[in-house]
């Protein structure tokens, strides 16, 4: 994970920690049964995950699911990307 998932993930409390690495975990696995996924428009092959106040972005490659970006939903979320 890039640096600046590591510093977001940091900031959240272990409860929100645990079920953040358990939907990677997920993601990871393609197991997507029960998660709240939606394509991101303009965004071929793009997807987010919503888990409560905070989203995360991830897309399909070659060599399965790659997380892009985790962050607490804002204006900013799916522009920085």
């Amino acid at each position: 994970m890039s640096d600046k998932i590591q510093k977001f993930l940091a900031k959240l409390s272990s409860r929100e920690l645990e079920k953040i690495l358990a939907v990677t975990v997920r993601i990871q696995a393609a197991d997507f049964g029960g998660l709240n996924i939606k394509p991101m428009k303009g965004h071929k092959g793009f997807f987010r995950v919503r888990v409560g106040r905070v989203r995360i972005i991830f897309k399909l490659t070659a060599k399965g699911y790659e997380i892009i970006h985790i962050t607490n939903r804002d204006d900013q979320t799916y522009r920085d990307f």
